[in-house]
This record gives structure tokens, sequence and C-alpha cells, in this order.
């Protein structure tokens, strides 16, 4: 991610040079938030290939040649570290009321390089889950149990906390592509 206007200038001079040749803007309005002095908007124009994932219309999906459109935030899994030893989950309140996409699935299935599966996301923190938490816990329930259990409290309290920085399972993400997911 870009934090600093002179990167975001950098990138715009990039872009409209030619030397950015695809653009993928995930959950942002870069064309609307940039301020004009950075050219982000006018050098989006000269990337071959922009796209734009998110839940909603705005000037970066106008600009965009193609857009994502993503699942509500009631509509998506997640997990999350609210607070040092707590470990929260996030499971959709919702089915999706239209043909959207979880964003992290379809970065997920482009980054393995597989077609994008409805539940690569949810599979991906269940991996994580079981590899970070369960199994750092020594519990004597299955990792089943444990799931539901922490499903059900939508967190779960750990002893030490777990501040390892979250890796993707393309594993897990193959699996489910060639038909073994859950």
């Amino acid at each position: 991610p870009l934090q600093q206007n002179k990167e975001i200038k950098e990138l715009a001079i990039e872009m409209e040079s030619g030397n950015v040749s695809a653009v993928i803007q995930i959950d942002c309005n870069p064309v609307y938030h940039f301020s004009k002095d950075t050219g982000y908007a006018e050098a989006l124009k000269k990337v071959a290939f922009s796209v734009a994932i998110s839940d909603v219309e705005n000037e970066t999906t106008a600009a965009s040649q193609l857009v994502l459109p993503v699942h509500h935030a009631l509509e998506s899994w997640g997990d999350y570290y609210t607070r040092s030893g707590l470990y929260s989950l996030q499971q959709p309140l919702l089915s999706p009321l239209y043909k959207t996409r979880q964003k992290e699935g379809i970065m997920l299935s482009l980054l393995a390089g597989v077609v994008y599966q409805e539940n690569a996301y949810r599979e991906n923190i269940k991996v994580y889950a079981k590899k970070e938490i369960y199994d750092k816990m020594g519990l004597l329930v299955s990792f089943d149990n444990f799931w539901k259990a922490a499903l059900q409290c939508g967190f779960v309290k750990m002893a030490t906390p777990a501040f390892e920085a979250r890796k993707i399972s393309f594993e897990a993400v193959k699996e489910i592509s060639a038909g073994n997911g859950h």
C-alpha cells in the first residue's frame, strides 16, 4: 500500500509513462481520495488494464476498465485479532443478495491461479485457525468441535497472543478448486 504523497506521485508517473500494465484497486477510491496534484486519475487512463474490486460504485469504479462487485460486510467471512490474545471470527449474517464475490476469495484465486470458489476464504480462515490457533493451544477437543465452538462464540481467547503475520494458504485454495474442499 502507498502511504506517502510522494509514492503516489511516483506511481502516477510510472503509470503515465506506460511502465505499469495493470492496477488492481481493492476496496478503495483513489480517484476521489488522492489529491489531483498526484496525477493518479489521469494516469489511470494510461494503464492497459485497471480493475476495481468494490462493494459500492464510486469514482474509481467509474474510471476502471473492469469492476468486480464484492460482498457487503454482512455477507462476508472474516477474522481479526481485535486485541491481544483475542482472535475474532466473522460469519456472514446473510447470503449474498446479488451476484457478488468475497474480495479475499477473489485475491486468493488470482494469487493461486485457480478458479474462484465461494468457500475459498472461509476454508483459508479455517486452515489458519487450525494451524495458528488450535494446534498451538494444545486442546483435548477435536478441531471440528473447536471450530464449531469458535464460530458459535465468535472469538477464541488465547493464553498467549499470536501476532505472527497472516499467511495465505494457497494449498487450501488449490484443494478446494480441485473439488476436495468441505
